[in-house]
């Protein structure tokens, strides 16, 4: 009799698993993240359960991206446990991208290059931080801080300007 409720106990977990598995999806598919994980994380057995897992959170990732919840966003994709999914990767370089522009908006430039340098190659990251140096020099070259200014510039490719600044004749005039 023993044997009998060990297998019957076996059965009625498995569905339960089963019922969670499909709740999770059904939920995924309706956008209820939130309520898709929690089913999510109680399945086992499962051979896609990552999978989803990781579309769960880069969905939830992209969520919070629109929202504007940046620190929320890069939190959730961190949680991603396939990292060489491209589609990962495009993401995480989207969220710091726009990161970065925002804290930029908020002339926070050590912020804002910080975030662009992590979406090197998103869209016109590589420019955005170039710009954000430059404007740091300016800044510093209006507080007096003469020798930050020069350091910056000497970091920079002689070739670049931004706003009518070229980065070879602030570099000559620094000098």
């Amino acid at each position: 009799q023993l044997l009998e409720i060990k297998e019957t106990d076996e059965i009625v977990t498995n569905k339960i698993n089963d019922c969670k598995y499909e709740l999770g999806k059904k939920y995924l598919e309706e956008k209820q993240y939130d309520n898709a994980l929690e089913f999510f994380q109680a399945v086992t057995n499962k051979e896609d359960i990552n999978t989803l897992l990781d579309t769960t959170y880069s969905e939830l990732a992209l969520k919070c991206l629109e929202e504007k919840n940046y620190i929320q966003a890069l939190e959730e994709i961190r949680k991603v446990t396939d990292k060489n999914n491209e589609n990962y990767n495009n993401l995480k370089k989207q969220i710091h991208y726009e990161y970065g522009k925002y804290n930029l908006s908020r002339n926070d430039y050590n912020g804002g290059i910080s975030q662009l340098e992590q979406a090197k190659d998103y869209e016109d990251a590589n420019t955005l931080v170039n710009n954000a140096y430059i404007e740091k020099a300016e800044k510093y070259i209006k507080d007096g801080n003469l020798q930050e200014a020069k350091n910056i510039y000497n970091y920079l490719p002689e070739e670049i300007e931004h706003n009518g600044i070229k980065v070879s004749d602030r570099k000559n005039q620094l000098n």
